[in-house]
């Protein structure tokens, strides 16, 4: 029978399973390669999904333990932990002591039902984040670009949690936060007063890495390509409902805080 995916850590085939073993859960751990190291998930189509994995080896981890899950429906979903030996650091990650990596889910073409349009979708809708359920910070996310296909790491920071705002700038997604507490600071969840946005808008000084805008319905953008990943213009429903901030892996945020001498109105 054959193959309704297969993947790779670099050049080395360390999984693949058929449709009557479907749905599966299979866990895999192996050194991380220094050299050509990434993962490769490829579909029956023959389609690949690259992730780079070039930062957990700069970081300094030496084996990479994987966990795949196909369900019934054919969604493909995989995580690893990293580690400096080949025990998986179970205890040690429940610590925080060691990183995660979520991988970006897949629907396989052996799908039945509809195959919705994820182009320029939130977090949620893609799979990454469940509701009701916060993902920690010390498990970063690697996303595919919708345009270049090309991969990059991020974190995932939950805004209420850390009682702040959010928004990115109008060039390549630079990420700004501010105290959810601000006059005119736009909710985290929930429809945003247009007019109060415009004056929190106001206030924002430009990217200080691109020169950009901040605005609230700015999309997160692949850092690569700098077209949008997630997109807030062209599906302004998703602010409402995306509580996550993101960043690139390597990059840092950006913080707003009122000026000491600011008006009361300001404040």
């Amino acid at each position: 029978m054959a193959s309704v995916a297969r993947v790779f850590l670099g050049d080395k085939e360390i999984w693949t399973t058929d449709a009557a073993k479907i749905p599966v859960t299979k866990r895999v751990s192996e050194p991380l390669p220094k050299v050509n190291s990434c993962l490769i998930i490829e579909d029956s189509n023959g389609k690949r999904f690259v992730h780079d994995l070039s930062t957990a080896v700069s970081d300094g981890w030496e084996w990479i333990h994987f966990s795949f899950e196909i369900t019934s429906s054919f969604a493909f979903m995989s995580d690893c932990l990293l580690a400096k030996n080949s025990k998986p650091p179970v205890e040690e990650f429940q610590r925080g002591v060691v990183d995660g990596i979520r991988f970006q889910p897949i629907l396989l073409p052996e799908r039945t039902d509809e195959v919705p349009d994820l182009i320029g979708e939130g977090l949620y809708n893609r799979g990454f984040h469940v509701s009701g359920i916060a993902t920690p910070a010390h498990i970063t996310l690697s996303c595919i670009c919708d345009h270049c296909r090309k991969s990059f790491r991020i974190h995932s920071i939950h805004a209420g949690f850390a009682s702040l705002t959010y928004m990115y700038c109008d060039q390549f997604g630079h990420t700004m936060v501010a105290s959810k507490d601000f006059p005119d600071a736009p909710p985290i969840f929930g429809p945003a007063d247009e007019e109060s946005v415009l004056r929190f808008e106001a206030r924002l000084p430009a990217c200080i890495e691109c020169g950009g805008s901040f605005k609230y319905y700015n999309p997160y953008r692949c850092p690569h390509c700098a077209e949008p990943y997630i997109d807030f213009a062209k599906r302004p429903e998703l602010r409402q409902i995306e509580p996550y901030f993101n960043y690139p892996y390597d990059g840092q945020i950006q913080r707003f805080e009122l000026p000491a001498n600011a008006s009361p109105d300001a404040r």
